[in-house]
């Protein structure tokens, strides 16, 4: 059966190049279906520069998903996969010019079968 996690973060202070945001910790021998990523407020630019990197246990999963705004990786090809440990996201394109908002990341998985 399918499960869903997620988490939020409020951003304080712009982001920058390289800056990892911490999601939710994916159980072991979890096969991740789908992930969502929604951004507010990151850049006050029109069309936005920014680009975010999506791993989990540092294996990436998504390697220029698009902000602001709501991403399902399903919809740009992304394919079921397995993965565990801790989801990140990670800035590989600042802003061009920052600002403060908000990332939710969801995840769509399926958790290991009982033995």
């Amino acid at each position: 059966m399918a499960q869903s996690i997620g988490s939020s973060v409020s951003i304080a202070s712009a982001l920058s190049l390289g800056d990892v945001l911490t999601g939710p910790e994916i159980p072991e021998g979890a096969t991740i279906q789908n992930l969502t990523l929604t951004c507010a407020g990151l850049d006050g630019a029109k069309p936005s520069q920014i680009q975010l990197e999506i791993a989990c246990g540092g294996k990436v999963l998504v390697q220029a998903a698009p902000s602001p705004g709501y991403t399902s990786a399903t919809a740009a090809g992304f394919e079921p996969t397995q993965a565990s440990g801790q989801m990140t996201v990670t800035v590989s394109r600042a802003p061009k010019i920052p600002a403060i908002g908000s990332v939710t990341l969801m995840v769509y998985y399926t958790p290991a079968a009982a033995a």
